[in-house]
């Protein structure tokens, strides 16, 4: 799980652009009876689906549960960084976005 401080876009290791499935994700301190109504993601500002592609970094799987939110990315071009931001809102709270980058080591 990646740890965001609310002010600094934090950046992973690098991703092996051969990985299978990378999982990157964000863990939510929601309140007693809080729930999730939207959980996208996000690859430079352009929002994905399963399946989807954005420059070369393919998102493989999303999942949601609780409190915590997974994205898998798989491919993504050698050198290049990524931003990519979890995209949350609840029945509780209005859209709160967490992002991250990552950047695709060479082969």
């Amino acid at each position: 799980m990646i740890e965001h401080d609310g002010e600094n876009i934090p950046t992973v290791g690098p991703k092996d652009p051969n990985s299978i499935k990378a999982l990157y994700g964000f863990t939510y301190n929601l309140a007693d009876g809080e729930v999730f109504l939207v959980n996208e993601w996000l690859i430079n500002d352009i929002p994905v689906l399963v399946g989807e592609t954005v420059d070369g970094l393919t998102v493989d799987v999303i999942t949601f549960l609780e409190n915590v939110t997974e994205v898998g990315l798989t491919d993504g071009t050698p050198h290049c960084r990524y931003r990519v931001t979890n995209r949350t809102k609840t029945n509780l709270r209005d859209i709160d976005d967490r992002s991250f980058y990552v950047k695709i080591k060479s082969l």
